[in-house]
């Protein structure tokens, strides 16, 4: 069996990883570079295209 604080780590550093993604999303959007905006845009586009496709 898992062990609690092995779990609560995971989380935690799931947390920590997902944090940063979301900061580094927002420089991306702040940027004063459109076509870097444009890149970031179509990035998650992509990105969210693969969460709702099903593989077989």
């Amino acid at each position: 069996m898992w062990d609690r604080d092995d779990s609560q780590e995971v989380g935690l550093e799931a947390a920590i990883l997902e944090r940063v993604r979301n900061s580094s999303l927002v420089e991306w959007f702040c940027a004063d570079n459109v076509v870097g905006l444009k890149y970031t845009a179509e990035a998650a586009a992509t990105i969210f295209s693969w969460v709702g496709e099903r593989r077989a």
